[in-house]
């Protein structure tokens, strides 16, 4: 989500990692982008999509919350706290903290509720396609 500021600054973080350990095979998808659509992610919604984190392994397998971030630290030289994500019992814990952090991350961030986001970006849709025709 480019246009959540905390969301932001980790995958500007990630990216620089990735581009000093020279990483290239790590495409970047904004959820946010006016143009995202489900197909240039593996059929992830908008809605889904601004929920948690994902992440499209090279197989195609969809991980996301925090496998997603186990996947992506593990990527960029980060093994050790890849493989603490990774952890069984570390995630029974981890993943309902992600969870609650994920659902407050808007208010916190000043931005409207994600049923807003929902409304506008269908009305977007719909002029979009009004315009077309």
């Amino acid at each position: 989500d480019g246009e959540c500021p905390i969301c932001l600054y980790e995958i500007n973080w990630l990216q620089k990692r990735a581009d000093k350990l020279g990483v290239k095979d790590m495409e970047w998808i904004d959820v946010a982008d006016k143009d995202y659509t489900p197909e240039k992610c593996a059929g992830i919604s908008y809605e889904r999509g601004m929920e948690v984190m994902h992440v499209v392994g090279r197989d195609g397998t969809i991980h996301d919350s925090v496998s997603a971030f186990e996947i992506l630290y593990g990527a960029v030289g980060l093994g050790w706290l890849s493989n603490l994500l990774g952890n069984p019992s570390f995630q029974k814990v981890a993943n309902p903290v992600y969870d609650f952090w994920a659902q407050l991350r808007l208010p916190l961030t000043g931005r409207p509720s994600l049923e807003v986001l929902l409304e506008r970006r269908r009305a977007d849709e719909v002029t979009c396609r009004s315009k077309s025709t």
